[in-house]
């Protein structure tokens, strides 16, 4: 293991690079002479946010579209019996529709690293931005990449 200046639970910083961590494993390191430009902004954690939000908007919709046709069957009073699994199938999708449509519309800080003409990775800060390390980052950032470092 190698002491870092700064960890996260995506990645670590040290003298010779950003490191990428998979459960506090480097898999990948970055050289700082390698990075053409580092962005800090707000931006989406997610990389298929669209998907994701229109899956949820899909859910939603369907348990919205279950729910009016379950309460005109029951206003018509064809059916006597209703079962609690006819009950129970709009709300599984509506909790699932919220939460997903929520992540997707969530926005955090964020860095971008572009090496040799690439966006390599897009890495979350929220870990930084609870530590209250966000100082620390930049400054770190600013002596390892002088002139290299864009956004907030």
């Amino acid at each position: 293991m190698t002491d870092y200046l700064l960890e996260t639970r995506e990645f670590g910083l040290s003298d010779k690079g950003i490191h990428l961590l998979r459960s506090r494993f480097n898999y990948q390191t970055i050289d700082y002479n390698d990075i053409d430009e580092l962005v800090i902004e707000k931006g989406k954690e997610l990389n298929n946010w669209a998907l994701l939000l229109v899956i949820g908007l899909g859910l939603l919709l369907f348990s919205f579209w279950y729910s009016f046709r379950l309460f005109g069957i029951l206003d018509s009073g064809e059916v006597r019996v209703i079962y609690i699994e006819e009950i129970i199938v709009p709300v599984i999708p509506f909790l699932a529709g919220l939460y997903f449509t929520y992540s997707s519309t969530r926005n955090a800080t964020i860095m971008k690293v572009k090496t040799k003409d690439t966006w390599l990775k897009k890495l979350s800060l929220a870990d930084i931005e609870k530590d209250k390390n966000m100082d620390k980052l930049k400054s770190i950032l600013h002596n390892k990449m002088p002139g290299r470092l864009k956004g907030i």
